[in-house]
């Protein structure tokens, strides 16, 4: 009779049993079928020479032609050093500064200043490369950037920030380490609330201080947990997942050569104009 019943038990009578569990997973898997399964066939863009009008499956099929082109270019070693050396950089960073921050607000007393504080740090994890991309534009613009203008009220002449790249570096892996900290320090903090506090009293009674006992207790005991959220960023080391604009209030030279009779047409694509220096135009007989 037992045996009856069980086999009775399916998948949809879970779901008559666990309807909340069940709508809780929807959104989720939803979001795993729109971005993680429908986009697969987009892959199919690499391999084609695309035309938006003939749509992905009507573009003429390339094979590995892109990859040959990229690989072949004089811009194919800086791209992949660039992106590689910039992802170990925030990699790098955002651990540093995550697991400093998580053992700092367990030192917290206080619950509710902790909540705060981890909902303060989570907020930019949420927002899009879009609106981080603004952001920086509005600390780094040439003209009315917060930087310029505090370095204005100083006496201090305004800085570029958009023709010299020397500065970049720098800002991404700020904004970078500011977007993303957020996740890895409720992680963080969730993995020390399991640790034991009886091996902290045995520190206490041993003689150790709170500064010995974060770096000889929970420092040590997070190491599996930053071994396993490092590994997973690793596995993204050639992605670039940014949005800044790098080219705003950039100067240009452009030459154009066109056919005879052509009519020579410019149109602005970015919100942020592209500034020309000189543009000369030859046409061919």
């Amino acid at each position: 009779m037992a045996s009856d019943r069980k086999k009775r038990y399916t998948f949809f009578t879970d779901i008559r049993r666990n309807p909340l569990s069940y709508g809780m997973l929807i959104p989720a898997a939803l979001y795993t079928i729109l971005f993680g399964y429908l986009t697969i066939p987009f892959m199919f863009i690499a391999f084609e020479k695309f035309n938006y009008r003939q749509g992905l499956f009507g573009s003429e099929w390339a094979g590995l032609s892109n990859f040959e082109f990229f690989f072949k270019s004089n811009s194919a070693p800086r791209v992949i050093g660039n992106t590689v050396f910039l992802n170990l950089m925030f990699i790098i960073f955002t651990l540093i500064v995550s697991v400093t921050v998580a053992i700092l607000l367990n030192e917290l007393r206080q619950e509710k200043l902790k909540k705060f504080m981890q909902s303060t740090y989570l907020f930019p994890y949420f927002l899009s490369w879009i609106v981080i991309n603004y952001v920086v534009y509005t600390l780094t613009s040439n003209k009315y950037g917060i930087i310029n203008q505090l370095r204005a009220l100083v006496g201090l002449d305004a800085i570029n920030f958009y023709t010299d790249g020397s500065y970049w570096p720098t800002i991404l892996v700020i904004a970078k380490v500011w977007k993303d900290m957020g996740m890895n320090i409720v992680i963080y903090p969730a993995v020390i609330t399991g640790f034991d506090p009886q091996i902290y009293e045995a520190a206490m009674i041993d003689g150790a201080g709170r500064f010995r006992a974060c770096i000889s207790i929970t420092l040590r005991l997070m190491m599996p947990t930053v071994c396993m959220l490092t590994i997973m960023a690793v596995g993204k080391i050639f992605y670039s997942d940014n949005a800044f604009d790098m080219d705003a209030g950039e100067v240009r030279r452009v030459r154009v050569t066109l056919p005879a009779g052509m009519p020579l047409r410019l149109s602005a694509c970015n919100a942020d104009p592209i500034l020309l220096e000189s543009l000369s135009v030859t046409y061919k007989e």
